[in-house]
């Protein structure tokens, strides 16, 4: 496996032996950036997965 986000050979050893045996149908390497933050909060509620509380009460919360 490659990345951009790390060259540390460990790591990604480890990555490939896991992918070898789940194999997952996609990775996704988690950047921290604002814009996939938003994507990934934003599925979170498409799916289900997360609850957008009370903007008034609790600004930029979700229940998980």
């Amino acid at each position: 496996m490659e990345s951009n986000l790390t060259k540390n050979p460990t790591l990604l050893a480890w990555l490939d032996e896991k992918v070898e045996l789940l194999k997952p149908s996609k990775i996704m390497w988690i950047d921290g950036s604002e814009e996939q933050i938003e994507a990934l909060k934003a599925e979170g509620v498409k799916t289900g997965e997360m609850i957008k509380l009370n903007e008034e009460i609790l600004p930029d919360c979700y229940l998980h």
